[in-house]
């Protein structure tokens, strides 16, 4: 391959990639898009950007076609569909935290942990079969979320709609809690949580060991109202700081679990038709000799012409 057609095929790889990402952010901008609008996310659209992916490659390599720009298609199509994919679920995550359902699914664990602590067992129905956070709990467990929910003041609310742990009516003690067994680790002292708990879980009175919490409870009472209110403005700012953080890691987790098999056949498709259209390059048709090639001499072959034909 002469240096004209390296310094050509490069060109070509390179209109390929340009075109190939153009190709990609529309189809991603679409997906995102149509979830936005309709509420869904709809899988088979993974498949046209593939198509248009490969549009693109095809169209920035001016057809070139082969192996190379197929490569090219297939890697930027995946890449295409992964944009598309973590743009639908930070749209899907933005529209569950403007909702009262996330604060609400806080207020609900802790009617969970206020009945069990009175001796009232509550059984969760089977998370496999919830289609909204509201499944995951009993119907009454429920209500009376919601119940405490509308007690609450509306700067509360609006509070626990950016950081629905401040919808916990204990978090300024839950704060406390926390830094009591941080102060007893770092003296090296044993903390006896209550089985299947952590302070990572720990939201509830009933989830701490009854020393902790009763430290904790003597802290507060210690401080003035003045030092209350001062303590809980600061709690609430460090919440919301850390809110940023706390949603990156949610949209993680919600990406991840939007991925179902039906996601895998949409990108499987989308990939075999990025490489189908980036790879093909251009049609070459056999163009035929003139036609007088084609006629046999006459001369010498014993072949006579016919008896009108012009004398030569």
């Amino acid at each position: 391959m002469g240096a004209i057609a390296i310094r050509g095929w490069l060109m070509n790889m390179v209109g390929a990639v340009v075109g190939g990402v153009l190709g990609g952010l529309v189809g991603a901008a679409v997906w995102a898009t149509v979830t936005f609008y309709s509420g869904w996310e709809i899988g088979w659209i993974a498949w046209g950007i593939g198509g248009l992916v490969g549009l693109g490659v095809r169209l920035g390599s001016r057809s070139q076609g082969g192996i190379g720009f197929g490569t090219t298609a297939v890697i930027l199509a995946i890449a295409a569909v992964l944009l598309g994919k973590l743009g639908t679920a930070h749209i899907e995550l933005s529209a569950f935290l403007a909702t009262d359902e996330a604060p609400l699914g806080m207020i609900a664990d802790f009617v969970v942990a206020d009945r069990e602590a009175a001796g009232r067992p509550v059984r969760l129905p089977p998370e496999d079969l919830a289609e909204s956070l509201q499944d995951l709990y009993p119907p009454d467990v429920w209500s009376e979320a919601v119940r405490r929910w509308e007690a609450m003041d509306p700067n509360h609310q609006e509070l626990a709609r950016a950081a629905p742990i401040l919808a916990n009516p204990q978090f300024c003690l839950v704060s406390l809690a926390d830094e009591v067994v941080y102060d007893y680790e770092h003296r090296g002292r044993v903390v006896a949580w209550p089985p299947t708990m952590s302070i990572e879980f720990a939201l509830h009175e009933t989830h701490y060991p009854a020393e902790v919490w009763a430290e904790a409870v003597h802290r507060w009472n210690a401080m003035s109202s003045q030092e209350q209110e001062a303590y809980k403005a600061s709690i609430t700012r460090d919440i919301e700081q850390g809110m940023a953080f706390g949603q990156l890691e949610m949209l993680g987790w919600w990406f991840i679990q939007s991925f179902s098999l039906f996601d895998i056949l949409w990108v499987g498709f989308a990939v075999w038709t990025a490489a189908k259209i980036g790879a093909h390059g251009p049609r070459r048709i056999a163009v035929p000799g003139p036609l007088e090639a084609e006629v046999p001499p006459l001369e010498g072959s014993g072949l006579r012409p016919p008896p009108d034909s012009p004398p030569s």
